[in-house]
């Protein structure tokens, strides 16, 4: 049966202060990562209408179990929902009815203002002749995932970032 050996991390009698380490990495979060995470956010909804493009906030949480920038919508609920509905869940395919009209007046097609992968594609518009029915049935869409983009576009940054403090609190704490 094969053996796994374990060893730990010799420091040479060295008993470094690993809160100078996390203390760095924390520093490094707080101005460097949070500030871009949330500039790639807001590039997403800057082109929206102000009544549906929420604002953002992050959280930093760092300790033993890993490092984790959280970054949510904040505003209206109506803003909040808005990203949700876009970004996570989408829609389904439905009926709609006219409800305070005896019948729909409606454009086709329609040009999304961004793409699946979070960039800028077109205006946000209707486009088309005019159409009118009693019941229409929306095709639904599939969600943006735009959390899964800004972590696929930030990923090799982050990375450099949280290991190059690493890499300094290490530094700080052997030549004190």
């Amino acid at each position: 049966m094969p053996q796994v050996l374990w060893r730990e991390v010799r420091s040479r009698g060295l008993r470094p202060d690993w809160n100078v380490v996390i203390k760095e990495v924390e520093s490094t979060l707080q101005k460097e990562v949070k500030p871009a995470l949330l500039n790639y956010f807001q590039q997403i909804v800057a082109s929206w209408s102000p009544d549906d493009a929420p604002q953002f906030k992050a959280k930093v949480h760092v300790d033993k179990q890993g490092i984790t920038v959280y970054v949510y919508p904040t505003g209206t609920e109506h803003q909040k929902n808005v990203w949700k509905w876009v970004s996570i869940t989408g829609t389904v395919e439905h009926p709609i009815e006219a409800r305070n009209a005896p019948y729909l007046k409606y454009r086709k097609d329609y040009l999304p203002r961004t793409t699946r992968s979070g960039g800028y594609k077109g205006p946000g518009a209707a486009v088309g002749p005019w159409r009118t029915a009693l019941i229409v049935t929306h095709p639904g869409f599939l969600p943006r995932d735009f959390e899964g983009w800004v972590k696929r576009w930030y990923e090799d940054e982050f990375r450099r970032l949280v290991e190059n403090a690493f890499k300094r609190g290490i530094y700080r704490v052997t030549h004190m």
